[in-house]
């Protein structure tokens, strides 16, 4: 065998085993991208999912702004309705103050004690006839 065959044959070989190197390379490379493939469609997945609860979330969250702001027009109404109240107590409170230590009122004591006590009296003779009125 001529030195050019010899160099032609191992030059070759050299390319066959290159060949070979980037062959195998290639599949541990095409094995690598397959793995990343699954790897971004799962993740895509969770994404999806996480976009739907976000939305869901949104959704809930917007609902209870809505509802918190229906209950604080609720209280502010409560509020302003106890606000009323207390005035109108007051206004009555200075009433029947102004009425109990009036004149007129300190000098009928007497005629109300009898008057109360009739109406007593009263009761006690409906009860006591009850049973007759009945037959």
């Amino acid at each position: 065998m001529t030195d050019a065959v010899i160099e032609d044959r191992t030059a070759q070989a050299k390319q066959i085993v290159q060949e070979q190197l980037i062959l195998s390379e290639f599949r541990k490379v095409a094995s690598q991208l397959g793995e990343l493939r699954r790897r971004e469609t799962k993740l895509l997945r969770r994404v999806a999912v996480l976009e739907l609860e976000l939305g869901q979330a949104r959704t809930a969250l917007e609902n209870q702004s809505t509802e918190a702001g229906r209950l604080r027009n609720e209280l502010a109404g409560a509020h302003s309705r106890v606000a009323e109240l207390e005035s109108a107590l007051e206004v009555q409170s200075r009433e029947l103050q102004s009425m109990t230590s009036s004149a007129s009122w300190r000098l009928t004591l007497p005629l109300r004690a009898l008057a109360m006590s009739f109406a007593g009296f009263t009761r006690q003779l409906k009860r006591l006839f009850e049973p007759f009125s009945a037959a």
